[in-house]
């Protein structure tokens, strides 16, 4: 496997973008970090986020109950995150990860112009990708939310000049991972059907476009071998929440950081994904009733 190309705000400047335009800080250094997903999927920024900044409490909301947002419509994927920021505001977040490219697509936008709170967005990583092809043929693996939002277009037509992408709607991949199906047969021919034709075509860029992807990674790689080079935004999230923070001297000092797990679906089995993904082993986990304004 080639290295991963990494990327940060120098050779991915739209992290800028994403995080801007937010004068108000929760007040306590000490307050937690929000993050939410469709489902289990932002566990991969999760994690990132828990490596890098250790210090740091972690709210963590998978609205499982409501998974995938894929399909869904815009003003859906607006109604779910503002409910769900406005439950992490509640907990006194002092600044909230939407980890999920598809409700980033959506939603982002209306969230800063409604709730003076920093917010940390997600979209596919064409710029680096970009750079670091030799080929200059990139493959990009999202949801169709996420190909149909204005960001991603907006992304493709400024870094597309000269190049070559070829998109794919990852069709039941969000579902594998909420099932645990990460290296069935069934979920290897699917990831087949979508990469081999990428990777026929001379791509050697692949980006992962939903955070559930990375998931997949092992099983990806038995078939991209050394043809491709995967790209997985995480670490570069991290880095980002990180840098926010520090430059608003928002940087936890906590020895003792406290982590929250919530779902909208059952308990128990997110319990279990949680273990079986993460080794994850908490006792704050609980079940969101009904999310509502």
């Amino acid at each position: 496997m080639k290295t991963p190309f990494l990327w940060g705000r120098e050779t991915y400047p739209r992290l800028q973008h994403l995080t801007a335009g937010f004068p108000i800080f929760a007040s306590m250094v000490s307050a937690p970090i929000g993050i939410f997903d469709s489902g289990l999927g932002g566990l991969t920024i999760w994690s990132a986020i828990r490596e890098r900044l250790a210090q740091e409490s972690i709210i963590y909301v998978g609205d499982q109950g409501r998974c995938p947002y894929g399909p869904r419509s815009p003003q859906e994927i607006q109604t779910y995150s503002e409910q769900i920021t406005r439950f992490l505001l509640a907990k006194d977040c002092k600044l909230i990860v939407i980890a999920c490219n598809t409700a980033t697509a959506a939603a982002i936008g209306i969230l800063r112009q409604k709730y003076a709170v920093p917010f940390v967005g997600l979209e596919p990583a064409l710029k680096p990708a970009v750079l670091a092809s030799k080929s200059g043929k990139v493959g990009i693996l999202a949801t169709e939310g996420t190909f149909s939002g204005q960001h991603f277009k907006q992304t493709q037509a400024q870094y597309g000049v000269g190049k070559k992408f070829f998109l794919q709607v990852g069709h039941g991949l969000v579902a594998a991972v909420e099932n645990g199906d990460l290296d069935t047969p069934a979920t290897q021919k699917l990831l087949e059907r979508y990469l081999v034709p990428m990777l026929d075509e001379g791509v050697d860029q692949i980006v992962l476009g939903c955070t559930h992807y990375p998931l997949l990674r092992p099983t990806m790689e038995k078939i991209v071998g050394e043809q491709a080079v995967i790209l997985d935004p995480s670490a570069a999230i991290a880095r980002r929440v990180e840098y926010i923070l520090q430059e608003a001297q928002k940087l936890s000092q906590e020895s003792s950081p406290q982590f929250e797990f919530y779902t909208t679906s059952s308990i128990k089995k997110f319990t279990q994904q949680l273990y079986d993904l993460m080794k994850i082993q908490s006792k704050k986990i609980s079940k969101l009733g009904s999310l509502s304004f």
